[in-house]
């Protein structure tokens, strides 16, 4: 058994986060897993060229979108600011590059245009947790741009979820999950307030 209060305070200290963004990380990590599995769950999959379900199954972020497209914009009032940040500062996307003496190394470059409707938006958001899950942006030099994505990327998602009537009414074990995420206190008018 470890110290799970030891490791958290050595992961803090490594990657330079406070309490706070220490916990909207875990949050966010929570968050996504749980939305990943109510996806599939409800049957947002992906599928191969040939028209079979890919497997191991991936989510399929871009159908769920499209399909909520519309009652998402019907009430997107809530969660304006967050959209227009992800739309003004959206998250970078590595790179590796080799130079001319067979050296490599990574950068960061802007992510293309495509925030012009739902998928677009989510898509962005799916960025900014493949640059956290795969670790490039807990230690990056911008601590608070990023942690900015995370939150607002948390708040534009649980919109997602709470306008998806078949995530909540054709699969109980998916609206379960939904039922856990509409408790979860919102972050909006807090996270709001810091940066405007």
């Amino acid at each position: 058994m470890y110290d799970k209060l030891a490791f958290a305070r050595m992961a803090m200290e490594d990657s330079h986060l406070n309490t706070d963004e220490f916990f909207d990380v875990v949050g966010f990590f929570i968050f996504y897993t749980r939305l990943e599995y109510a996806l599939k769950e409800a049957g947002y999959l992906k599928r191969n060229d040939n028209g079979s379900l890919k497997n191991p199954p991936e989510i399929n972020l871009a159908s769920f979108s499209r399909e909520i497209n519309k009652p998402f914009f019907e009430e997107w009032e809530q969660v304006r600011n967050e959209i227009f940040y992800l739309e003004d500062r959206p998250p970078m996307q590595r790179t590796a590059t080799v130079d001319h003496e067979g050296r490599y190394y990574l950068d960061w470059t802007p992510s293309d245009d495509r925030f012009k409707n739902l998928p677009g938006i989510t898509s962005r958001i799916e960025d900014v947790r493949n640059n956290l899950f795969h670790g490039n942006k807990i230690y990056g030099d911008d601590i608070e741009r990023d942690m900015t994505l995370i939150r607002y990327g948390l708040v534009v998602m649980n919109h997602c979820i709470s306008v998806c009537a078949n995530l909540q009414y054709t699969n109980t074990k998916a609206y379960q999950v939904y039922s856990n995420f509409t408790k979860m206190p919102s972050t909006t008018a807090t996270v709001s307030q810091k940066m405007w």
